[in-house]
């Protein structure tokens, strides 16, 4: 990816390359579908600091498990993204060690659960 390797903005580079970035245009789409304001304001604030929707809590709750995912689980582990973590961890009640199962144990439980074996095999993931 781009902004990976050139470590540019991926927001700056959308913006470029489209005029919009994918935070805009999916609110934008959630919009105009009619979905409640809940579902555009997390498209919209995801994975920001600033947040100025009045339901900023599930905004940073969505925000923190995603940077989890992203940094945990998927390694990318830019500087950027980590301090993002680090600001929004402080605004939940997740403990230190809660980050540290997170990136030691989380995947492995995951994998036990019936629910995810089930969703695993209805379509067709392998792990």
């Amino acid at each position: 990816m781009e902004a990976e390797s050139s470590g540019l903005d991926l927001k700056k580079l959308e913006k470029e390359a489209y005029g919009v970035d994918h935070k805009e245009l999916g609110a934008s789409i959630l919009e105009g579908w009619n979905f409640p304001d809940l579902y555009v304001d997390v498209a919209r604030e995801n994975e920001s600091e600033n947040i100025t929707s009045i339901h900023k809590t599930l905004i940073i709750i969505v925000s923190v498990a995603s940077l989890l995912v992203d940094i945990h689980i998927l390694k990318n582990c830019s500087p950027a993204r980590q301090n993002l973590l680090e600001a929004l961890f402080k605004h939940t009640s997740l403990k230190e060690s809660d980050l540290d199962y997170y990136q030691r144990d989380f995947i492995g439980d995951l994998k036990k659960d019936p629910m995810f074996q089930e969703c695993q095999a209805l379509f067709g993931i392998s792990s």
